[in-house]
């Protein structure tokens, strides 16, 4: 029984989805001082529901550095006006990469309990002996943490594409001396 707690307890703790709120949204201007600027919020960059994992977390540190340096380029209100849309296609980007993710996490879970179910209903009726058990849960255990790694690596690829292709698009709104400038920002 031990070991099916256990189990439970890597199941959904290996889980853990993040959202931001409204009140954690923090606003940075893109152009300094001017009356008539256009504002972007973090919100406009957040990964709206992201894996508390290593390789993911450091996105939205990515995305608040990224708006830090925007800001330092001066943009004019029509690269503002790009900048800004480009920023939002790739929230949208972003998005829909993590409901997809979480889609098929959320399958995972439910197929991995199912089998879970049905193991214990099969050692409660005798049809498989406790060794036979323990090994179907360990096997079921590897099974569940190598998808799950899976779909995490697919989600950071599918972020890291959404991040290339927006950069991509930025780069040929910027003169040259800003794109040297953002290049600089971004690197320390």
């Amino acid at each position: 029984m031990r070991k099916i707690h256990f189990f439970f307890f890597l199941l959904f703790s290996s889980l853990i989805w993040v959202s931001c709120t409204k009140d954690e949204q923090a606003e940075v201007n893109l152009v300094s001082d001017d009356a008539t600027s256009q504002e972007f919020t973090q919100k406009e960059l957040e990964i709206p529901l992201e894996l508390r994992d290593g390789s993911l977390t450091t996105s939205a540190f990515r995305d608040q550095q990224l708006l830090r340096c925007l800001k330092l380029l001066e943009l004019d209100n029509a690269q503002q006006r790009r900048v800004r849309t480009l920023i939002q296609e790739n929230q949208l980007c972003k998005r829909n990469a993590t409901s997809t993710s979480q889609t098929e996490m959320q399958k995972l879970r439910e197929a991995t309990i199912e089998r879970r179910t049905i193991l214990v209903k099969l050692l409660e009726s005798g049809e498989i002996t406790q060794e036979r058990f323990d090994q179907y849960m360990r096997d079921l255990s590897q099974i569940f943490e190598s998808q799950v790694k899976t779909i995490r690596e697919r989600l950071q690829q599918s972020l890291d594409a959404c991040n290339a292709r927006m950069m991509d698009r930025i780069s040929t709104i910027l003169t040259e001396r800003q794109l040297e400038r953002l290049k600089n920002c971004l690197s320390r």
